[in-house]
């Protein structure tokens, strides 16, 4: 029953870009985005605080779209998911940023959103 709990607060995430701050004409693309937030986990202690939000990661991508710089001290949003967004941004690949058509290394910040799901007010 303990296993099952468990899956029902498997990380609910989105991932998208924001306003990022990039280099080039055009954006890095993530390549791998189902296979990343599907590793991605919930914090414990998060879900035991019912807390719930996003965190914003500053990635430099290299021009052959490998992660090459994480901004730790940049990151916005709640320390408690800090880590899990940490690991899951050193696994992400991307296309990288394109200026006059050749790969350049660009910054781009990516929101991590957590959130739990409902409970079911049915439920006791």
């Amino acid at each position: 029953m303990k296993k099952l709990v468990l899956v029902c607060f498997v990380l609910l995430a989105t991932v998208s870009f924001v306003n990022a701050n990039v280099t080039g004409d055009n954006p890095p693309k993530v390549t791998n985005l189902n296979t990343i937030i599907n590793k991605i986990t919930y914090p414990e202690t998060a879900v035991k605080e019912s807390i719930q939000g996003q965190v914003v990661a500053k990635v430099l991508v290299n021009e052959n779209g490998v992660v090459e710089e994480i901004s730790r001290r940049d990151f916005k949003g709640k320390e408690v998911f800090f880590d899990e967004v940490e690991k899951a941004v050193w696994s992400l690949e991307f296309e990288p940023a394109l200026e006059n058509g050749s790969p350049v290394k660009s910054w781009v910040e990516i929101p991590f959103n957590f959130k739990l799901p409902k409970k079911n007010p049915m439920k006791k």
